[in-house]
């Protein structure tokens, strides 16, 4: 077996550059009787741009990375998806890296530190290690006794009623129908059992199980040794003394998670946040709406940007009452982001048939996904422009928001934000879905890197209909498109080149710089979001900005004369 929970690599072409790069894999296995070493050697031998570290001092030589001179200091972490392979897992870190050390936005910062956190996601088509005619007969020796012999008997019978029915012929009426009877009842037990076969085999469920138990505590785990390694690098002789530097200077901690990533990282940040911070204690007689939490983590990180990339989470995480189990976490954040397609088939069908199990809802809609949130306002561009412009102006956060609804992307679901929500001052009366900035790329159309269509402006994650709602018609279509001409209506966003530089420029640089580096030199900032909302115009966009979370942006481009 590997030692330690993690092997830990460093991109070798990032090495001393300016923002150094590093890999960071769970050792959990795919299945428990596995050993993890046979793994490891397949990957490393395919991989001679990553450079494997010592596990006992990888760590601090991570933390060296830090000028502890420097007040902005931020690491940017990266987790994968669902039925995720781990070459191409590789590839995502190496690009977001390579963007982050030739972005000339991101670039000129320093203290930026990027680790790319690989969990224990099993892909369906395999890998020579765990090839998919493997996992096929592993569907067989893990299935219970009781269930395999009923398949047998089920096989019998069904062979033995054929052959009634063959020998008598039609001579018989009653043992003919008692043969198709017995043939009807054989066929739906057998067809129970496939069913529990097929669940298993599309790995929604077993990935959940590994995303819980093995990504959620391993990713806690890594954030907490680095903690502690940065509070034993930092000045200071005594921990008392430490703890005072650390006390004016903070780590900022931003997150980019993909799909089931996103869960991993809104739960690690729950157990890493919530437990003992007494600003996190609620009211057993009230919900999370009352906690007021602070964003630090532990001793020397506080929480930056939070961006959630088609994330398989549920609708109500955001909406109000008991099911909103996310928002004090979530609320920590000092921005966070949200980018859905209404067409993600991955999270219609999989995500959703899988809450049809799992989730206690008595309608289906509660069970559907935030990656699939639409805005159901057909302009595109920024269609809060006004609010937002409005908020600016006044240097607070203290108007409405204009006639805008996020829903579920069907026909008679709640809204999620709509017409009239006071926005205020009071973090306990907001909603948590007003402190996310909404970013639907449903018809996101773009120059793309997809095979056979590198540099044709085409739909990104969808076919780009322009549509409403999609219908029937949209849905056949990419389901056409996924699963047959490799239209990623999941993970395209990646694919498509302004919403990968948003992503990946916000993430290290903040929505402030981003906002700047779209406007012309001399152009007040507050006329950088008219530029903005033109810009997602062009490229099918909508986008629903947070006032609440941009109340600082006013109040310090105001003091620098930035607005006036």
């Amino acid at each position: 077996m590997s030692k330690g929970i993690i092997n830990i690599y460093q991109f070798k072409q990032y090495k001393g550059k300016a923002v150094p790069a590093y890999m960071m894999v769970s050792t959990a296995n795919v299945n428990v009787e596995n050993d993890s070493r046979e793994f490891f050697e397949y990957f490393e031998s395919q991989c001679p741009d990553l450079t494997k570290m010592k596990l006992d001092s990888a760590i601090q030589e991570i933390a060296k990375n830090v000028d502890f001179d420097a007040k902005d200091i931020e690491l940017v972490i990266a987790i994968h998806g669902y039925n995720t392979d781990i070459m191409g897992v590789k590839n995502w870190f190496r690009d977001i890296a390579a963007f982050a050390n030739k972005d000339p936005i991101v670039n000129q910062k320093t203290n930026r530190i990027f680790i790319g956190y690989r969990w224990p996601s099993e892909n369906f088509s395999g890998n020579p290690i765990n090839p998919l005619g493997k996992r096929i007969k592993e569907l067989f020796t893990a299935l219970p006794r009781f269930p395999l012999w009923l398949i047998a008997c089920n096989v019998t019978a069904y062979l033995a009623l054929a052959g009634v029915m063959v020998y008598y012929q039609l001579q018989s009426r009653f043992l003919i129908g008692l043969a198709i009877a017995g043939i009807t009842l054989c066929v739906l037990a057998t067809s129970l059992i496939l069913a529990l076969i097929v669940l298993r085999l599309s790995l929604y469920f077993r990935d959940s199980y590994r995303a819980n138990h093995y990504a959620v505590p391993d990713l806690v785990e890594i954030i907490r040794q680095m903690d502690k390694t940065l509070m034993i690098q930092s000045p200071g002789k005594t921990w008392s003394q430490k703890q005072e530097f650390w006390s004016k200077r903070k780590i900022k901690l931003t997150f980019l998670g993909h799909s089931m990533g996103g869960f991993v990282v809104t739960n690690a940040v729950r157990i890493l946040s919530d437990v003992f911070d007494p600003n996190s204690i609620g009211n057993l007689s009230r919900t999370n709406n009352d906690k007021e939490p602070e964003n630090t983590i532990g001793n020397t990180f506080k929480l930056g940007r939070l961006i959630l990339v088609s994330p398989d989470i549920p609708m109500d995480s955001i909406l109000e009452g008991r099911a909103n189990f996310l928002s004090s976490s979530l609320r920590r954040f000092e921005e966070s982001y949200l980018f859905s397609n209404e067409g993600d088939l991955a999270l219609r069908l999989a995500s959703t048939a899988a809450n049809y199990f799992s989730y206690p809802a008595r309608t289906r809609t509660r069970g559907y996904r935030l990656g699939n949130v639409s805005v159901t306002d057909r302009e595109y561009g920024i269609v809060n422009l006004e609010s937002i412009k409005n908020t600016m102006h006044k240097h607070k956060a203290d108007t409405r928001l204009q006639n805008v609804t996020i829903g579920y992307g069907v026909k008679g679901t709640l809204p999620i934000l709509s017409t009239g929500s006071e926005i205020t001052a009071d973090i306990k009366k907001r909603s948590i879905a007003e402190l996310f900035t909404f970013v639907d790329c449903t018809d996101y159309y773009d120059t793309t890197t997809y095979p056979k269509k590198e540099g044709q402006r085409i739909g990104v994650v969808s076919y780009s209909a322009q549509k409403e709602m999609l219908g029937l018609i949209q849905y056949i279509q990419l389901a056409v498109g996924y699963f047959l001409l490799g239209k990623d209506v999941h993970g395209g966003y990646f694919r498509g080149d302004y919403v990968t530089e948003m992503m990946y420029r916000i993430a290290f640089v903040g929505f402030k710089e981003y906002l700047k580096s779209v406007t012309p030199n001399r152009t007040k900032l507050i006329n950088g979001f008219d530029i903005l909302s033109e810009n997602m115009q062009d490229k099918r966009i909508q986008t629903v900005l947070s006032p609440e979370r941009y109340a600082n942006i006013a109040k310090e481009s105001f003091e620098r004369g930035e607005l006036v």
